[in-house]
């Protein structure tokens, strides 16, 4: 099914629901290329590099065979945000964390969140100056290897080599 499904979507913009069968939970989605966004639900290692995303959970954790996917509407690209909305407003998907459409794209984390999710991820880096007293500095807390890296003029790579080795 998944050839048909990415041929008669193929060039269409639309919004989409995927149904938990298990769960009756839905998730409300909008595509300028619903045949490349389904490409990429249909692509397990795509699904578990953005596990951290609800729907993505839910596939993993319930398997593809007990979802269904439902075209609710092809649009005009420009109608996507509006249309997807209506959706939100009369379907209220519960996977759907954000329930304003749009706003994943618009929103930004701050700097101070950022760190505090990277220190979560364990992917914060933390560089001390040793003293010859046997005491430490910390000298930069950073959100990740590369930006440690960029700071000390080296690559991301050796930051965590370096990390990894203690």
């Amino acid at each position: 099914m998944r050839k048909n499904i990415l041929n008669e979507n193929k060039g269409k913009s639309g919004i989409y629901m995927l149904t938990n069968n298990m769960t009756n939970k839905i998730y409300i989605g909008q595509s300028g290329d619903l045949s490349n966004r389904f490409k990429n639900y249909f692509n397990f290692s795509y699904i578990k590099s953005k596990a951290n995303l609800t729907i993505n959970k839910a596939l993993i954790k319930y398997g593809y065979s007990n979802f269904s996917l439902s075209i609710l509407e092809y649009c005009d690209k420009s109608d996507l945000l509006i249309r997807e909305q209506f959706y939100f407003d009369k379907l209220n998907p519960q996977y759907n964390i954000l329930k304003i459409a749009g706003s994943y794209q618009k929103s930004k984390h701050s700097d101070n969140t950022k760190l505090k999710l990277s220190a979560n991820n364990r992917n914060s880096v933390n560089i001390y100056e040793k003293f010859p007293s046997k005491r430490f500095k910390l000298i930069g807390s950073f959100v990740s290897a590369r930006k440690a890296g960029k700071f000390l003029d080296i690559s991301g790579t050796t930051v965590i080599k370096y990390r990894k080795s203690g």
